[in-house]
């Protein structure tokens, strides 16, 4: 009967990436854009939910990660795009360290509709209505990270069914008003900042 030697520790860094690895990516090259960030969150729920393919106890817990990687997805989209349309309207915008959601869409609302009236429909009530269902499961961040909140009260209760599939598929019509709303601020965006390019190389050109 063979042997089996115990395991023993390495001094390898948790940060290194071993020589001819293939798999390593560049943490901070790029900048450090929210955009990206809220991408790599929905991106990454949407991966593990596609791989799930089995019941149980296991499955379970994996999908409250998964929750959360949406919920952050949805807290960073609505930041970046904060940021944004205070940049559009020249009135930076100082986003709070708290993490409910409602106020976050409805501050992005009101500023978008002042933007321009035509930007409210019905699409976005539908927005509202989802966020404020995200929120009231999970207004600080809190209820996905952990079992009991600080006060050691248990955080989901009661027990709550909950379809990943179909929280996906529903998420996606919110996901639709965001990326709409995207595409229509940075559209906007790009032509204010090539206009305030240009009136910054006059005003060199001409110093």
């Amino acid at each position: 009967m063979p042997i089996i030697e115990p395991r023993q520790p390495t001094d390898r860094k948790l940060f290194d990436v071993p020589g001819g690895s293939t798999r390593s990516f560049s943490l901070g090259a790029r900048s450090q854009d929210w955009h990206l960030y809220a991408g790599g969150y929905k991106l990454a729920a949407d991966r593990l939910v596609s791989q799930l393919t089995e019941h149980g106890t296991h499955t379970d817990y994996v999908c409250i990660p998964i929750l959360f990687l949406y919920r952050h997805y949805v807290e960073l989209y609505l930041k970046a795009l904060l940021r944004d349309v205070g940049e559009l309207l020249d009135a930076s915008e100082e986003l709070p360290l708290i993490h409910p959601l409602l106020p976050l869409w409805r501050r992005l609302r009101t500023r978008l509709v002042a933007f321009d009236p035509g930007n409210d429909s019905a699409w976005n009530d539908r927005a509202e209505a989802l966020v404020a269902e995200l929120d009231s499961m999970d207004a600080g961040s809190f209820t996905f990270r952990y079992p009991e909140d600080r006060e050691g009260t248990v955080t989901i209760k009661p027990a709550l069914a909950v379809d990943i599939f179909h929280f996906r598929d529903v998420l996606a019509e919110l996901e639709l008003v965001l990326n709409g709303a995207d595409g229509y601020v940075a559209e906007y965006l790009g032509v204010k900042r090539d206009h305030d390019d240009e009136v910054a190389d006059f005003s060199l050109y001409y110093a």
